[in-house]
């Protein structure tokens, strides 16, 4: 008798990036699975889902806290085997995925949408040019520079 503990539904959608190619179905697949608010995943369940698309990395992008809030999202990153908390393949492809998205539900045909996403390594401010489908991401980071003193 097979017995099922927990079952989730969850809107999955593969997106296929091209990402450094510019040949069809070449470059690296990126797995964005969109989770509803009334959706919780756990770690494990995340993990697995990851496991089980075999793709260098998946997405996990949480609905919006609000309809008429920020557009802004949570987004989880998964390789096969760990959560990272920054990738930067994964974010311009989900960022491209979801606010594609954005742009046709409000009907726009040009100029930019600003969004952002939370990722386990802080907050990154997006934006969207909607004629020609890119999106930029403004990732904060700290620089150290070295001198090599060579007296």
């Amino acid at each position: 008798m097979l017995q099922v503990e927990a079952v989730f539904f969850c809107e999955i959608s593969s997106v296929l990036r091209r990402s450094h190619a510019d040949c069809y179905l070449k470059g690296n697949p990126l797995a964005i699975v969109e989770v509803p608010r009334s959706v919780t995943l756990s770690q494990e369940q995340k993990q697995t889902i990851a496991r089980e698309f075999n793709y260098s990395e998946t997405t996990f992008l949480h609905e919006k806290e609000s309809d008429d809030g920020p557009d802004e999202w949570i987004v989880d990153i998964f390789m096969t085997t760990t959560e990272l908390p920054f990738a930067g393949h994964p974010t311009i492809g989900t960022a491209c995925h979801v606010l594609s998205k954005v742009a046709r539900g409000s009907g726009a045909k040009g100029g930019k949408i600003e969004a952002g996403f939370k990722i386990k390594a802080g907050p990154i401010e997006l934006q969207y040019d909607v004629e020609k489908g890119l999106a930029r991401a403004a990732i904060p980071h700290n620089m150290w520079v070295f001198l090599i003193n060579q007296d």
